[in-house]
């Protein structure tokens, strides 16, 4: 193929190869059949002219652009391999030469060298959670809250921690406002939810009662029409309620989970608050090792690969708007933001996951980790799991490619390594 690298400046290299005659005309005969069509010559019916003579009038250079789209690929791809190239974008065609064998010369971003920091016995300060008696009452009492029941007041006033249901309408110098007005509005007292001022006038207002409430709006208030002015609410009361707590006994733990007392239901909880801890504990030691690993490595990023990160975390932005039933256009008209503001607040980000990837990628090479054919189908099993699938199912959705596989498993590996030897203080 004669292939040649002709210059490397930092992740930018220039390489030159060559296409062989009988390649490049198969590559002509490609384009030929793919465009006779449009071509007229004297004599011929449209689409029925053969290829010589669409040459000698328009010219042999005719059916080159299209060739080289069905040749350029396989060649390129070969050349980049012949010098063990890690491309990380489309090279760019600078020189094209035809004379019986095709010279070509192309620009393309490789990925860079990394120079590693420490990455063996990296020390880092041990996350611990400790499950304490406090955090096991406050789970029962959310159980508690969730299994409470709601008793109708009707002999007495709105009092804190009532739960009101009310119209109200709202204006500011006599004009009602955008938002202002609601209807059968459920409304906790005490708990901050409307303009301070507000919850507190309606404590003692009777059912049934009208009344104005007088409040001011924040000056940080979010509608700046609104912020700072003083504003006159209307408001009916409805109906008042009061959430009664179950006790926290044996029968209630017999009617909300598979326990016959309540001492086995702490048991419980503390068992899987600590479980969860404990897994709370390993991923943020291994975040803040990693994180370590990453910083003291040293590696100049090309732009290519953060600009396509960056692309790739808006497009899972994306589907998570759109699972939310919202696109990028309603969230940057929500957010008053634009496409360039959200690629900005992405960047940092991306930038970490760039190199988190280059750094892990180095250490696993210079510690000659691979995948065996074991891990490789344990780790498509693993996998075919969570979609519901055999190994053998999932790895026909593949198309057979275990690459994928291979890259997270290797990664997984050199995390364990990174890990295993870490000193965590």
């Amino acid at each position: 193929m004669n292939t040649k690298l002709i210059s490397k400046e930092n992740n930018t290299v220039k390489l030159s190869f060559e296409i062989a005659e009988k390649e490049f005309r198969a590559g002509c005969k490609k384009a030929y059949s793919k465009n006779k069509g449009q071509y007229r010559v004297d004599g011929f019916r449209q689409g029925k002219v053969p290829m010589q003579f669409i040459e000698k009038v328009y010219g042999k250079e005719v059916f080159y652009e299209d060739a080289l789209d069905f040749v350029f690929p396989e060649a390129y791809t070969a050349a980049a391999a012949e010098l063990e190239l890690e491309t990380v974008d489309r090279p760019a065609l600078d020189k094209f030469d035809v004379d019986g064998n095709v010279y070509l010369e192309v620009t393309v971003t490789v990925k860079p060298e990394v120079k590693l920091g420490e990455y063996v016995g990296v020390e880092v300060e041990k996350v611990v959670y400790e499950v304490t008696d406090e955090l096991v009452e406050d789970d029962l009492k959310t159980k508690q809250e969730q299994n409470a029941r709601m008793v109708t007041i009707e002999d007495r006033a709105v009092e804190d921690g009532d739960i009101v249901e009310m119209d109200y309408a709202g204006s500011v110098d006599g004009v009602p406002f955008e938002g202002g007005t609601a209807e059968n509005q459920k409304l906790t007292i005490g708990s901050g939810q409307f303009i301070p001022g507000f919850e507190e006038q309606l404590v003692g207002k009777a059912i049934g009662s009208e009344s104005d409430i007088q409040v001011t709006f924040p000056e940080e208030y979010q509608a700046e029409e609104l912020a700072g002015k003083e504003a006159t609410f209307h408001v009916t009361i409805h109906e008042i309620q009061v959430k009664e707590l179950p006790e926290l006994d044996d029968e209630f733990v017999k009617d909300v989970s598979e326990f016959d007392t309540l001492d086995e239901l702490k048991a419980d909880i503390r068992a899987n608050l600590e479980k969860s801890a404990t897994e709370r504990e390993a991923r943020e030691n291994q975040t803040n090792v990693i994180e370590k690993v990453i910083v003291d490595a040293e590696v100049n990023i090309p732009e290519v690969m953060v600009d396509a990160q960056i692309e790739q975390e808006r497009q899972e932005f994306e589907q998570q708007l759109s699972s939310q039933g919202l696109n990028l256009e309603q969230y940057y008209t929500f957010t008053e933001t634009t496409e360039e503001d959200l690629s900005k607040q992405i960047q940092p980000n991306a930038e970490k996951s760039v190199k988190a990837d280059l750094v892990l990628n180095a250490i696993s090479k210079a510690e000659a980790l691979e995948a065996s054919e074991e891990e490789l189908q344990a780790k498509l099993e693993e996998i075919a799991v969570r979609y519901n699938q055999t190994a053998d199912q999932f790895k026909k959705l593949l198309g057979g490619n275990t690459d994928m596989l291979r890259v997270d498993v290797i990664r997984e590996k050199t995390i364990d390594l990174i890990m295993e030897k870490a000193v965590l203080k």
